[in-house]
């Protein structure tokens, strides 16, 4: 069985219909929370958006990833609700504009199968966060797991360079392990290509 750190997938070239906008709002207070947790793209590469990181949040709520994101200066462009909370369903959070870099992979992780293995991953990756525990009890509802793979395909249709969707665990395998080995990896695979 696949794990976390197996989980990456190349993209064609986009050939579908274009992607149904996916129902957001931005996180409340989100401005005043990432002002200083994002940069611009072309302040280390040439600005094009090639990869897609899946990650976790450890959490059980949206407001706890957010008090995570200020407390440790992180960031990342699309948080994912969780069953439990009154946004699951109704919409997803935008936490980062998708053209500046947010800070959800440490500069140093790399791997061969993502952007000819180069490092500084934030400046040509977009964060997607799914909010969950990541614990066996915890499983990822099928709403959220549609609405990631809508929110790749969305970024897909509108960006020529995008070619790579990985896991947080496969950048950073010594540190990190999400979306965790609970998460339907081939069921969102399927929906990222078949739309």
């Amino acid at each position: 069985m696949p794990t976390p750190f197996d989980f990456v997938f190349a993209l064609p070239a986009f050939a579908g219909p274009p992607s149904a906008p996916v129902p957001a709002a931005p996180f409340p207070g989100v401005d005043a929370i990432v002002a200083g947790n994002s940069y611009a793209r072309t302040d280390t590469s040439d600005g094009k958006i090639r990869a897609i990181v899946i990650h976790a949040t450890q959490g059980p709520t949206s407001q706890s990833a957010m008090t995570r994101m200020q407390a440790y200066q992180a960031s990342w462009h699309w948080l994912v609700p969780h069953p439990g909370e009154a946004a699951h369903g109704l919409n997803v959070w935008r936490c980062v504009p998708e053209a500046l870099a947010a800070r959800h992979v440490r500069n140093e992780c790399h791997d061969p199968a993502v952007n000819g293995d180069a490092r500084n991953a934030n400046a040509w990756a977009i964060g997607i966060e799914i909010v969950n525990t990541m614990t066996a009890g915890d499983a990822f509802s099928d709403w959220q797991v549609e609405q990631a793979a809508a929110l790749v395909r969305q970024a897909w249709s509108g960006n020529p360079s995008l070619s790579t969707v990985v896991s947080h665990a496969r950048l950073d395998p010594q540190n990190k392990v999400d979306p965790g080995a609970w998460f339907p990896w081939e069921t969102f695979k399927a929906l990222v290509l078949g739309g």
